[in-house]
């Protein structure tokens, strides 16, 4: 188990996993730990986006995890 510290909070990840120095999360555990969510459009929270460019959309998104600081 993981625990993601963002802000004032700290979230237990399940899921979330160390590969070398990255760290892939869930896309569910990545809400509830820090309000962020994948949408077509990147990585959202409320109205703002960062877009996750598709050809570099394989260094940052693998499957159903994320990776996590990016």
């Amino acid at each position: 188990m993981v625990v993601v510290l963002y802000e004032q909070s700290q979230t237990n990840c399940a899921t979330a996993r160390a590969a070398g120095e990255d760290l892939w999360i869930g896309t569910r555990e990545l809400e509830s730990a820090t309000g962020w969510s994948m949408k077509p459009q990147g990585l959202c929270r409320g109205d703002i986006c960062v877009p996750v460019p598709a050809s570099q959309r394989a260094d940052y998104v693998a499957g159903d995890a994320v990776l996590g600081g990016a």
